[in-house]
């Protein structure tokens, strides 16, 4: 157990990084007892609907949507950490290429 915490924080720590160094203005949040990482997009000024149209279709990444959680939630995204590495930078890796197109 005590492994896994490590290499989940680890993934978090890979996350928050990375996404907050490649998409400046996206913020991730801290997080709160889960292995569900919350992302806000909503400062790169692209509608909800433009945001999970780049996840889906562009960068082919399969994401909890925000907006599924209640009107409150549109412009956040959710993901889950709590797979292998390599899945995690791929899936990253994917957001930021699709979300460079329109910055």
């Amino acid at each position: 157990m005590d492994d896994l915490i490590v290499y989940l924080q680890d993934n978090f720590i890979y996350l928050k990084a990375s996404l907050e160094e490649q998409l400046p203005g996206v913020k991730v949040f801290d997080l709160e007892g889960t292995y569900l990482a919350w992302a806000d997009f909503r400062s790169l000024g692209l509608s909800p609907t433009k945001i999970i149209q780049i996840i889906e279709e562009e960068a082919g990444v399969a994401l909890d949507h925000g907006d599924w959680f209640g009107e409150n939630g549109a412009g956040f995204e959710r993901f889950n950490i709590a797979c292998p590495r390599g899945i995690l930078k791929r899936a990253v890796e994917s957001v930021v290429a699709g979300f460079k197109k329109y910055s």
